[in-house]
């Protein structure tokens, strides 16, 4: 007796789609593109923060790969930090952004002069490791004639952080 032939139905026709792009293009395929919520006030944005601060673009990359849903590759920013409205901040920050656009990654650029405003990632493998985080739905924005900063308090100068001051502060009082 023949046998009828298999027809698949439009459901599974799609699930064998998107499962053979997944495989074919990877995990990041399948995404949509970066969706914010309605931007926040200035006063709640500082009040969701972790950091807020000023600071210009030093360098930016390599990227971190790794599994930290729903970023998944991270890239790496350094950022010297020139005033502070939120956060312990150093003179130097790293900030970690999502890789790409599509996962609301910021585009930071060297050289440019940015107002940040981050919250945390956990990357931490054996215990919590936090760090900062930046996206394009933060207030996050370059500086140059950026009105936040008419709206917020005064800022306070990143202290410099350095192995030797204790030492030097300790040799000047004895």
């Amino acid at each position: 007796m023949p046998h009828a032939p298999r027809t698949r139905s439009a459901a599974a026709r799609r699930a064998l789609a998107t499962a053979l792009a997944l495989v074919l293009l990877g995990p990041g395929a399948s995404r949509a593109a970066c969706s914010c919520p309605a931007p926040e006030s200035v006063t709640d944005a500082l009040a969701h923060a972790t950091y807020v601060f000023a600071g210009r673009v030093m360098s930016v990359g390599p990227s971190v790969v790794g599994a930290w849903p729903p970023w998944g590759t991270l890239v790496v920013v350094d950022v010297a930090a020139t005033a502070v409205w939120k956060g312990a901040v150093s003179t130097r920050m790293t900030v970690f952004t999502p890789a790409s656009p599509a996962d609301c990654g910021y585009p930071f650029v060297p050289g440019q002069d940015v107002l940040v405003y981050a919250g945390v990632i956990d990357l931490g493998v054996a215990g919590p490791w936090y760090h900062p985080l930046v996206s394009t739905c933060s207030r996050t924005a370059p500086l140059a004639d950026n009105p936040d900063l008419a709206l917020l308090p005064p800022p306070d100068l990143p202290v410099p952080v350095r192995r030797d001051t204790w030492g030097a502060l300790k040799s000047r009082y004895r």
